[in-house]
């Protein structure tokens, strides 16, 4: 199964006078608040498809820079990893070459990071995994497995902006997010 799904909606998801965070690092991301960021489209078309607790992330990628390998959660005291969700929606823009890439880690072993935000999550060196699966940003809405070691590699002299939108608590697995967006799948509607 794929890591990632292309989208296609109807509608204008990001608002177009946003403000943009203050940002320290080369990767930083904020936690923003939906309704100063989605248009009010975006907002009622994700509650009608039950999902109203929207979790949103604004990340900053600087130019020619990448990310470290990492899933989306938090470690745990016990040294499990906790996902609050599986999938999300990213619009990306700014950068005309950035690439995302999912990998297979080699063991089981977690290093751990300290994050901006005081979360510790797991990420993993290169030597540690495999590339199972790349992707070439076309800026089209993408559904993404974020449960899956990845990371992002912008080429590009120009900053990669993403608002990466989750679900608070839909505990959708990954392939049950796929099923569920899949009436908005762009590369459905292409060959359809």
């Amino acid at each position: 199964m794929k890591h990632h799904l292309e989208l296609n909606f109807p509608f204008q998801i990001i608002k177009d006078d946003i403000v943009y965070p203050e940002y320290q690092n080369i990767w930083q991301f904020a936690v923003v608040d939906a309704t100063n960021y989605l248009t009010p489209v975006a907002l009622n078309f994700f509650k009608q498809l039950g999902i109203d607790d929207l979790y949103c992330e604004f990340i900053k990628g600087d130019p020619n820079q990448k990310c470290n390998i990492h899933v989306d959660g938090r470690i745990m005291d016990d040294g499990s990893v906790y996902v609050r969700s599986e999938w999300a929606i990213n619009i990306i823009w700014g950068s005309e070459s950035s690439k995302m890439f999912w990998y297979r880690p080699h063991g089981k072993d977690l290093r751990r990071m300290m994050g901006d935000t005081g979360i510790t999550y797991p990420i993993y060196y290169p030597e540690e995994v495999d590339v199972i699966e790349e992707y070439t940003v076309t800026g089209k809405p993408l559904l993404c497995d974020i449960s899956t070691p990845h990371n992002v590699i912008n080429f590009d002299d120009k900053i990669r902006w993403c608002m990466s939108i989750r679900s608070k608590s839909t505990k959708l697995q990954w392939a049950d997010a796929c099923k569920f967006f899949e009436q908005y799948s762009a590369e459905q509607q292409i060959t359809a």
